[in-house]
């Protein structure tokens, strides 16, 4: 992705990608929060503790179930697994992501044939039908000078008389942060 920039409040913005991250800085070197870091402080942690736990359960209990004798080898797989089970449902995101930036820019792009992705598209497009949306833009910077933040939201649209921001995400739950994330993009 390549870095973006934008002139909001008179301030020159420069949105740097780095490698699952991304983060903002003025022309001068100044670096400002993103409204993601900001947010991110909401923890989820006693929320993610237990889908890790079930995950390493769901992992062995299969083995088990198929009548498999279960190993050290396997207890250390295991424990691994959930890492991989997140960054597989973050992969899977990006690729939704990348689809409904590309659909929002105006291109066509063709419905993916991976089922889980697939299935993200065609509820974005349900959800577009429904509301009756009508696309401004797509990753918009946003930056406030007064409280030094800055955020990258995912559209900006009209639906039935009224402009709305939207933040998309593909996660499993409703987490406070999302909320939040979504209010400093209007701050």
């Amino acid at each position: 992705m390549q870095n973006k920039e934008a002139i909001i409040h008179g301030e020159k913005i420069v949105l740097y990608h780095g490698d699952k991250r991304h983060y903002f800085q003025t022309v001068t070197g100044k670096r400002i929060p993103s409204v993601s870091s900001i947010t991110s402080v909401i923890g989820k942690d006693e929320i993610l503790m237990y889908w890790a736990i079930n995950q390493v359960k769901g992992y062995l209990l299969e083995k088990i179930e198929k009548g498999e004798q279960i190993t050290i080898l396997d207890i250390e797989e295991a424990t691994k697994f959930p890492r991989k089970t997140k960054e597989e449902a973050g992969d899977i995101g990006t690729q939704i992501h990348d689809w409904i930036h590309l659909w929002i820019s105006g291109q066509n792009p063709p419905i993916p044939e991976d089922e889980r992705v697939r299935n993200g598209v065609l509820a974005f497009l349900e959800f577009q039908d429904k509301n009756k949306i009508k696309w401004l833009e797509t990753e918009r910077i946003v930056y406030s000078k007064k409280h030094n933040f800055a955020g990258v939201l995912d559209a900006v649209a009209e639906s039935k008389g009224n402009l709305v921001i939207f933040d998309f995400k593909s996660a499993n739950g409703i987490y406070k942060e999302f909320a939040l994330q979504t209010a400093g993009y209007q701050i």
